[in-house]
């Protein structure tokens, strides 16, 4: 059992460290991955989907969920990326509490960010006022939890245990346009615009509240899925 413990704590160092390098080549800022603020909460994890109150396996074993520092590596903010129901989700969640014990900071829809890749509208606007709508989604955390050695694997080993509850939520997000800096224009005389997100409007009845549950990835043969 020791042994395997601490080959779990050697995988969570090269996970974590395989992150940073990450953030380093994606970000082009030479962050030390030993100074991450959210190390308790980085890693690569297996997990199962559940329903909101767990009883129900909405989809099974053969998912990898990340979790690692942002570039300004800030405490309690970390990026989450998962996927469910063929969708792939790519969110920052700004968090209260520690990696034993935590949620988002808001649930409001309008605080919330949106998704990594989410663009704005790949229109571009020719004048001040214009506006588009679209459909987005944004995620927050009821409640997560990371405990160490606190779950075995389906192959029979220790490791981390992993439980978050996330809510997505969806509603449409309108684009107005505006007009940039004087001094950003491609042509001097000719005025350039951009989109600013001006109103979220959020539906609740397409509320969808899910749970990851599952462990720390391994690295063990037994406990692949």
């Amino acid at each position: 059992m020791q042994k395997m413990m601490i080959k779990n704590k050697l995988t969570k160092i090269a996970a974590v460290a395989f992150l940073g390098m990450l953030s380093f080549s994606s970000c082009s800022e030479d962050l030390d991955i030993w100074d991450s603020k959210t190390l308790e909460y980085a890693g690569t994890y297996d997990y199962q989907v559940l329903s909101e109150d767990e009883s129900t396996v909405e989809e099974s074993w053969g998912h990898h969920a990340l979790i690692y520092n942002t570039a300004a590596n800030t405490a309690n903010t970390i990026f989450l990326e998962y996927e469910f129901n063929a969708d792939s989700f790519k969110s920052v969640f700004n968090l209260t509490g520690d990696s034993s014990s935590f949620a988002s900071s808001s649930s409001d829809f309008e605080d919330l960010p949106l998704q990594e890749g989410d663009d704005f509208p790949a229109t571009i606007p020719t004048a001040v006022g214009e506006t588009e709508t679209n459909e987005y989604k944004k995620l927050y955390i009821q409640s997560g939890a990371i405990v160490a050695n606190a779950a075995t694997t389906t192959g029979g080993n220790t490791a981390d245990s992993f439980n978050i509850k996330i809510t997505c939520m969806t509603g449409d997000v309108t684009f107005t346009s505006y007009e940039i800096a004087e001094d950003a224009w491609a042509d001097p005389a000719v005025p350039e615009f951009d989109w600013e997100i001006t109103s979220a409007v959020h539906d609740d009845t397409l509320d969808e509240t899910y749970v990851l549950n599952g462990y720390r990835y391994t690295g063990f043969s037994e406990d692949d899925h």
